[in-house]
C-alpha cells in the first residue's frame, strides 16, 4: 500500500457477476481516505456507501457513493483501459449504505451478495443483506423472518468442511427471525449461528471477516468490538473452525486491546499471514 498524502494506491483483485459468470481482474485503484481519527484508519470509506455501481469493462465491483461522487474521489485505472459503468444498478436500488460485498455460489450459480444499512433492494424487503444474480435482487429469508435486524458490516465465504457458505457479521442480534450474536452462516437456503461448546457468536459487533489457514487447517477469523467469542475470551479477534471458537494468543496476551476493523491475508515472501488493523495499540 502506498500513501500519497491523502490517497492510498492499492493493487488488488475485484470480482463482479455478469449474468452467471464471475470475472476478476487486477487493477490499480485510488481511494480517498474519508476518516482517520487518533492515528487509526478505520476504513478507506468510513461512512456507509450509498448505491452500487459495477464496471463492466474494468471487471470491477466498486461500492461508490452516488450523491457527491466525482472521478477524483474514486478513480480506477485499468492498465490504460477506460472504465465503462454498467447501468444495471440505479440510485434507487438500495435505500441505504453498503459496507461489504462478496461473490458466493449458493448452488444456483455465483451471485453478488451485499451487506449494509439498507432495508430494501429495488423495492424488495431484504433487511441489510441481499443477493444480486445479474438481473434482480432477492432476500435471504429464514423460517421466521428476512435478513437480519441490524446493519451488516462484513461478508466472507468459508468452507467449514460441509461445503462453502456465506458468513455475515455486523451489529445484528437476529437472523431470519431467530436469535443470533453478531455473526451467522447462510448456506443458500437457511441461517445458522456459530455455536461452540461454551456459547454462540460474539459478545459485541463484528467489523471484519477473513479466511486463513494457520497450518492447522482453514479457519474463519472474526474481528470487531467484542471480548468473547463462543463464551471464550478472545479480545476483539477470534477463530471459528466450523465447530469451535479459539483465541489468538501471543507471548504476552490474547488478541488486541481495542477494536479490530479490518483483516486481510498476504504473503510477504515468507509465507501467507493474517494482517489485522484497527484502533488497538498492542496485540498478543
Amino acid at each position: 500500500m502506498k500513501w500519497g498524502g491523502n490517497l492510498f494506491t492499492i493493487r488488488s483483485s475485484f470480482s463482479f457477476v455478469n449474468g452467471a459468470s464471475v470475472l476478476s481482474r487486477n487493477l490499480h485503484a485510488h481511494f480517498r481516505v474519508l476518516d482517520h481519527t487518533g492515528g487509526t484508519v478505520k476504513s478507506l470509506y468510513r461512512k456507509p456507501i450509498r448505491g452500487l455501481l459495477a464496471a463492466s469493462v474494468c471487471s470491477v465491483i466498486a461500492l461508490a457513493s452516488t450523491p457527491g461522487l466525482n472521478a477524483e474521489e474514486l478513480k480506477a485505472e485499468n492498465e490504460g483501459e477506460s472504465c465503462v459503468w454498467s447501468t444495471n444498478f440505479t440510485v434507487g436500488d438500495l435505500d441505504g449504505g453498503v459496507w461489504d460485498s462478496v461473490v458466493f455460489d449458493d448452488g444456483d450459480g455465483p451471485a453478488l451478495y451485499v451487506g449494509g444499512t439498507f432495508l430494501h433492494a429495488s423495492g424488495v424487503e431484504v433487511n441489510h443483506v441481499a443477493r444480486w444474480d445479474g438481473e434482480s435482487w432477492s432476500a435471504l429469508a429464514g423460517s421466521t423472518g428476512i435478513g437480519v435486524n441490524e446493519e451488516v458490516r462484513a461478508l466472507a465465504v468459508f468452507d467449514d468442511g460441509s461445503g462453502p457458505a456465506l458468513y455475515v457479521g455486523g451489529d445484528f442480534t437476529e437472523v431470519g427471525g431467530a436469535a443470533a450474536a453478531y455473526v451467522a452462516r447462510w448456506d443458500g437456503s437457511s441461517w445458522d449461528t456459530l455455536t461452540g461448546a461454551s456459547g454462540t457468536g460474539t459478545s459485541g459487533p463484528v467489523w471484519s471477516l477473513a479466511t486463513f489457514d494457520d497450518g492447522t487447517g482453514s479457519g474463519l477469523y472474526v474481528g470487531g468490538d467484542f471480548d468473547d467469542a463462543g463464551g471464550i475470551e478472545v479480545m476483539h479477534i477470534g477463530r471459528w473452525d466450523g465447530t469451535e471458537w479459539s483465541a489468538l494468543i501471543g507471548t504476552s496476551g490474547t488478541g488486541t486491546n481495542n477494536t479490530v476493523h479490518k483483516m486481510i491475508t498476504w504473503d510477504d515472501g515468507s509465507g501467507t499471514s493474517l494482517y489485522a488493523g484497527g484502533r488497538f495499540s498492542w496485540a498478543g
